[in-house]
């Protein structure tokens, strides 16, 4: 640092209670400026600094360090040089801040939650430790700030903080009584829902401490001290968004995300049925907002996807009569069924005559095959003309000879008859 012009300006220090050192000194004719700069002898640091001063007096800081030594500068400046100043030393004891009072703390902020308090606040100058004495009992910490933990929800604490130096404490700040807050309930889980035509359950867990429950339907609001409710009066095959929450004696708790439950339509208006021996194929018309259908025939159940509007059974019995209905279905539900119907599969066909030959003379011919086990009768279809024979055999005369003639032969068991071979 450059040498100051050796023009005494009086410069007098003195040591403040509070650890703060005050300069006073004269201005010199000529005084455009002046640059204040106090230094800790110890380190060579500065403490504090202004080049743009202009008083004939100056206070640093508070509550500077003690058993420290202290430079203190100031040198005035006039038309772009120096025109006089002084540096002087002062010293702060060591025991200097033995006896002296410490501030209590500032600016105490408290913030409350369920089931912790927060509790900090700004530092003290030359505090070593602190004493929050929350509900008449002293924490003490060299923080400035501290969470107490573990409370009950609804529940009023006290709450004082004080500053501790190295030989003293400060009195207690005024003590301030805060509440935690009220438990906020959790949110519903394991929603279930199911769903008729016309109406539509939901279903939830219960939410500990919950004493009530809102749930936002369609767009309005509906409240039950149950964990479910019925909708009613609703249209077939539509999907109904909602969502929960629960209530506890001072808070409502979040929605769950938005849901949806859905209608299953009215059951398809044409359903129809075909069969055969031993098969039934039941068909309907496709339904909007069915996600699929259930078909039952007699008590068989079964399931389709909306893309499928026919269903076959097999293996079932000959000449046996079977009920069929179908209902449609949605995400959530099973609709009402369709009217019952019946069909009836076909009789079982005889087996069709093997071994067939033919024996011809100049004037008739004899055709004959294998007996069929399940055949009551034959018929031969000789020249374009049906002809009836119980037995596995049929003689045709007054032919003309040296003439083609076709034929085929089919069983046949009461009313039914086998294709013709």
């Amino acid at each position: 640092m450059a040498a100051i012009p050796n023009n005494d300006i009086k410069l007098q220090l003195k040591l403040n209670d509070d650890g703060s050192i005050t300069a006073n000194w004269i201005i010199l004719p000529g005084m455009v400026k002046q640059k204040v700069y106090v230094s800790r002898v110890k380190s060579g640091y500065g403490v504090e600094w202004n080049y743009d001063w202009l008083d004939n007096s100056y206070t640093t800081q508070a509550g500077l360090s003690a058993n420290n030594q202290y430079d203190f500068r100031v040198e005035q400046i006039g038309e772009h040089v120096s025109i006089g100043g002084d540096v002087k030393r002062i010293l702060i004891p060591s025991d200097f801040y033995d006896n002296k009072p410490i501030d209590v703390p500032q600016n105490i902020k408290i913030t409350p939650q369920p089931t912790q308090i927060s509790v900090s606040f700004d530092a003290v100058p030359r505090a070593v430790s602190y004493d929050i004495l929350f509900d008449n009992k002293a924490c003490g910490l060299r923080t400035l700030s501290k969470v107490f933990t573990g409370l009950k929800p609804k529940t009023s604490h006290t709450v004082a903080v004080r500053a501790n130096g190295s030989k003293q404490s400060s009195p207690y700040s005024v003590t301030q009584t805060v509440q935690t807050l009220p438990t906020t309930p959790g949110t519903p889980l394991q929603v279930k829902r199911t769903a008729t035509e016309t109406t539509a359950t939901i279903s939830w867990t219960e939410v500990n401490g919950a004493v009530g429950y809102d749930i936002l339907f369609d767009g309005q609001l509906y409240s039950t001290d149950t964990i479910s409710k019925v909708f009613t009066g609703l249209e077939p095959g539509r999907s109904y968004p909602f969502q929960i929450r629960a209530r506890n004696e001072d808070l409502a708790g979040s929605y769950t995300g938005q849901l949806s439950v859905a209608t299953p339509p009215y059951p398809p208006a044409s359903v129809s049925a075909v069969s055969t021996e031993n098969s039934v194929t039941i068909s309907w018309n496709k339904v909007t907002g069915a996600s699929g259908y259930l078909v039952r025939c007699n008590s068989d159940e079964t399931n389709t996807y909306s893309g499928t509007t026919s269903v076959k059974y097999d293996g079932l019995k000959p000449k046996t009569t079977y009920t069929y209905q179908v209902a449609c279905r949605s995400s959530d539900g099973i609709g009402s069924y369709s009217a019952i119907q019946t069909i009836e599969t076909l009789p079982k066909l005889p087996s069709i005559p093997s071994g067939i030959s033919g024996e011809t003379t100049e004037s008739s011919v004899t055709i004959k095959w294998k007996p069929a086990n399940d055949a009551t009768g034959y018929d031969v279809l000789f020249d374009g003309s049906t002809y009836s024979t119980t037995v596995p055999s049929r003689t045709f005369t007054g032919l003309v000879d040296n003439t083609e003639y076709s034929y085929k032969v089919r069983s046949k068991k009461r009313t039914v008859s086998a294709s013709m071979v």
